[in-house]
């Protein structure tokens, strides 16, 4: 079976430091460019694919009275990994999910225009504004899968380790994935990737088993301000009303609203939230 996980971070700060574990379990190097500067754009169609993808899941998830915020692009890009992995009707069936969205020279660009670490100076020189943006991911593979790809077409596995290392920026790692060290491992890597926004420990995961997980994460810190230039703080309750989240609408955000469903974009191409309007949320 193949795991998806997908969190999402906005905001934090903290240690960096690396993993032992992951260190000791990784199987490729990935050096990804930030601020790589002009890029081409991403296309009309993969942006398409995305965005018609994003309604049909969140009208199959949608109750129709609690909230439901996701991130399409973050499903898409893991789904990007285990389509380049996949082949005959499984294939053909992720190209119709994401309404043929899954090209790997699409996702590169998208990842490279999504890795800034920038600082805005007046003429001074003083810092006025900086944020900080990376999207994040994985492949944790069982020893036993590895073993097996391996074992029977090698060449195949290391072109697929090439192609999401590539294109897609993944970590590869590979262990027991149903111990308590691959457990930790997948905790120090979502720790590390989100600057310990969760402050996640391995028993987080204890019951994930599987022969592969896909991972997706991304981090964005930021100043969030409104169109006059003023932070503005909306609250969102839990169903239990047990605790409040905050969450900031940026500068240029849009929002539109259909049969009591509003849709906020932030700055990072493909992300958006879902939400049931006040009127219908308690």
């Amino acid at each position: 079976a193949t795991s998806i996980i997908v969190p999402i971070a906005i905001g934090s700060s903290s240690s960096n430091e690396e993993s032992p574990i992951l260190a000791k379990r990784q199987l490729n190097e990935v050096h990804k460019p930030f601020n790589s500067g002009d890029l081409t754009p991403v296309g009309d169609g993969f942006r398409k694919g995305i965005r018609e993808f994003a309604t049909d899941f969140a009208t199959l998830t949608s109750d129709g009275d609690s909230n439901n915020i996701f991130s399409p692009l973050s499903i898409a890009t893991a789904f990007g990994m285990a389509y380049e992995g996949a082949n005959g009707t499984t294939k053909a069936e992720m190209e119709t999910i994401f309404h043929d969205g899954l090209d790997k020279e699409e996702f590169q660009r998208m990842l490279l225009s999504n890795a800034k670490d920038v600082e805005e100076k007046t003429p001074d020189g003083e810092v006025y504004r900086s944020y900080y943006l990376d999207i994040g991911q994985a492949f944790f593979a069982d020893n036993g899968f590895l073993s097996y790809s391996q074992s029977n077409n090698d060449e195949v596995f290391e072109a697929y380790l090439k192609t999401i290392t590539d294109y897609f920026y993944a970590e590869a790692y590979s262990g027991a994935l149903n111990s308590d060290e691959m457990h930790q491992a997948l905790a120090d890597w979502i720790n590390l990737k989100t600057k310990d926004f969760f402050h996640l420990e391995g028993d987080a995961f204890e019951t994930l088993e599987g022969v592969l997980w896909l991972v997706n994460s991304i981090y964005l810190k930021t100043q969030w301000l409104d169109k006059n230039g003023v932070t503005v703080d909306h609250l969102f309750h839990n169903a239990n009303e047990s605790s409040v989240t905050n969450s900031f609408h940026s500068h240029g955000a849009t929002c539109y609203e259909n049969e009591g469903l509003e849709v906020y974009t932030i700055p990072l191409f493909g992300s958006l939230s879902f939400r049931r309007s006040e009127e219908h949320t308690s």
